[in-house]
């Protein structure tokens, strides 16, 4: 039988509907939330387990953070940082991947300096490592963005080793 799934925000919803709606504490609703979602079978893997709100979370306030410096250009490199940090569990980098991270990551190596390119490229193998969501994310410009750079950075060390580990998580499949 194949598992349903769901969004984090529906999660959120049936967790502050807990909270508000029947006094439960925020660790009650949670437990709550858990188990009601178990027991119609949905997969909650890729769902952060919280009574925070997820816009509220560190991961999606790094994700704003790294899409406005992309428009403005300022504090890219720590926007990158900061994000990369953050994606340590597969919960975190599907709930970055639902706010934009692959999207603004990709812009962020395009247009950024050195060190930004570096941080774009082990931000990518992040947020595609044990996640196909992200992985789709990363459409026809990601692609050809990561293709381009393995062109014409064939003969750096380094870069090669990158490319390799981001291109492997993009392109690995969970079948």
């Amino acid at each position: 039988m194949a598992s349903r799934k769901i969004t984090q925000e529906s999660f959120d919803e049936v967790v502050k509907e807990n909270m508000e709606e029947f006094g439960m504490s925020p660790a009650e609703a949670v437990e709550d939330a858990v188990s009601q979602f178990e027991a119609q079978g949905v997969d909650l893997d890729g769902i952060v387990k919280s009574a925070t709100d997820s816009s509220e979370s560190p991961v999606v306030v790094a994700v704003n953070r790294l899409k406005s410096s992309c428009e403005d250009g300022e504090g890219l490199t720590d926007a990158l940082e900061a994000l990369c940090q953050l994606l340590e569990d597969r919960p975190s980098r599907v709930l970055a991947g639902s706010h934009g991270a692959v999207e603004a990551v990709v812009l962020a190596g395009q247009g950024g300096a050195d060190e930004d390119l570096v941080n774009s490229l082990v931000c990518v193998e992040s947020l595609c490592k044990d996640c196909v969501e992200n992985s789709d994310r990363l459409t026809g410009s990601g692609m050809e963005w990561l293709l381009g750079l393995c062109k014409s950075n064939g003969s750096d060390g380094r870069m090669r080793v990158l490319l390799g580990k981001a291109l492997g998580n993009a392109l690995l499949k969970n079948e």
